[in-house]
């Protein structure tokens, strides 16, 4: 018996250690997080989306944006700007929008969606839908008269290049 015990006291914390290598997701970083149940900063995208997806069944839209937001970054600092993660998170923040009415905010979501799938997946069905649904923003948009943040941008950019245009070529006379 005292040999069984010996041996077990030198298994269990071999067996833990074991585990907890094997539970990493990079060799040299233990993610403790997945041995005690928690995420801290660790946690993966589609754990994030998972929780967004839920907290916008249960009608809580402003917890979904949030978490929404926060799987973008996770994408962003792990696959970077435009990695087909990125815009998988992208799509469903600008998914919300839209079935929130917040036409602006999904103009904003849908174009960046569009722009990151356009590099990922240039001929996809994906890519198709996103345009379908852009149309729809866009009719809305006119329809309520609202221009979303970056088409006023444009517009400021444009208008000040006519006017340096405008005042070079007077120079020139």
């Amino acid at each position: 018996m005292r040999v069984m015990s010996f041996t077990t006291r030198k298994i269990v914390p071999l067996l833990l250690i074991a585990v907890a290598l094997t539970s990493c997701g990079e060799v040299g970083k233990p993610d403790f997080g997945k041995l005690t149940g928690g995420g801290g900063g660790n946690q993966k995208f589609e754990d994030v989306v998972a929780q967004a997806r839920a907290a916008k069944d249960a009608g809580n839209t402003a917890e979904a944006e949030k978490l929404y937001n926060q799987a973008i970054e996770i994408c962003t600092k792990k696959f970077g700007e435009n990695a087909a993660q990125t815009g998988t998170c992208v799509g469903y923040l600008a998914e919300l929008y839209m079935a929130k009415q917040d036409w602006k905010l999904a103009y904003t979501n849908y174009k960046r969606w569009q722009a990151i799938m356009q590099e990922v997946d240039p001929g996809g069905e994906q890519l198709k839908i996103i345009q379908q649904d852009l149309r729809k923003i866009k009719e809305k948009l006119i329809q309520y008269n609202l221009v979303p943040e970056e088409v006023l941008k444009k517009r400021a950019e444009r208008k000040a290049e006519d006017d340096k245009k405008k005042s070079d070529a007077s120079k020139d006379k």
